[in-house]
């Protein structure tokens, strides 16, 4: 009807960088920005494609286009602030969001995603200043409150670390699962008891009355011959699941919290406490 209908271009663009497509997404946002060089929008695409891509040089370079000739354009900054810190441009990157910021304020998650990179790159305090001003924005962030408590824990400041891990998972209660999800090689028998234990020890620390935490600390204690150690958490999770019946209805990798019980009078059987056992 129209070939020269710009918009629809830049929206052909939109949903094949969406599904990965990344030719023909390049190829809509060229078209789109040949029929309008003055709208902004296709050369933010074309830089989201070169920076999908790992193209980070061609990124930077489409999203300086924008920021050059479109003062206000604020996704451009954040981008290329973005760009930059990957490239370990940090103190460029934060001047970015700085002229981002002269003309909208910052959204949380635009903060949180520079915070992300500074981590990946070891730029650790800056990483821990962007996540707590993510926090000063949204202090519901979980993700920020969570990624907090992972540096924390990690360098040993462990209260600080226990108070953004009860923050986080207040918000977002789910996030509980990402304390286990590191042993799925253990259950598949790819992890040594040794490498497991740090993994669920930090997951007991922080869960002290998740089932899940002491009933795997039962399995990799038995893994690794420590029965006494075995028994005191196994005894723990019965302790939670019998205040909770509905933790019997919850299924495991290997099996279901029911199995506590059996787990427990195998080892004190193993120990010749045949009564213990039966019961």
């Amino acid at each position: 009807l129209n070939p020269n209908y710009y918009p629809v271009y830049y929206r052909i663009g939109d949903i094949h960088l969406k599904q990965q497509n990344y030719i023909e997404a390049l190829q809509a946002f060229e078209a789109a920005r040949k029929l309008n060089r003055k709208w902004e929008y296709p050369q933010y695409g074309i830089g989201l494609v070169y920076l999908a891509q790992g193209e980070t040089d061609r990124a930077r370079e489409a999203f300086e286009n924008i920021t050059h000739q479109k003062k206000k354009f604020v996704p451009a900054y954040i981008k290329l602030g973005q760009v930059l810190a990957t490239q370990g441009f940090f103190d460029d990157a934060l001047t970015e969001y700085a002229k981002a910021a002269q003309h909208q304020p910052y959204a949380a998650q635009d903060l949180y995603e520079l915070a992300v990179i500074f981590n990946e790159k070891g730029n650790t305090d800056g990483a821990i200043q962007l996540y707590q001003r993510t926090i000063e924005t949204e202090p519901t962030h979980a993700q920020s409150h969570f990624a907090l408590g992972e540096i924390f824990y990690t360098s040993g400041n462990t209260e600080t670390a226990l108070n953004h891990y009860q923050q986080a998972l207040s918000v977002m209660p789910s996030l509980k699962d990402t304390f286990y999800e590191p042993l799925e090689p253990y259950f598949a028998g790819l992890m040594t008891p040794d490498q497991a234990m740090p993994i669920i020890e930090k997951a007991m620390f922080v869960l002290p009355d998740e089932p899940r935490a002491s009933f795997y600390a039962g399995m990799i204690e038995t893994d690794a011959g420590n029965t006494e150690n075995a028994i005191q958490h196994y005894e723990k999770t019965i302790e939670i699941i019998e205040a909770d019946a509905s933790y019997l209805q919850v299924d495991l990798p290997l099996g279901s919290f029911l199995d506590a019980y059996f787990k427990l009078g195998e080892l004190h059987h193993q120990q010749g406490n045949i009564d213990t056992a039966i019961d």
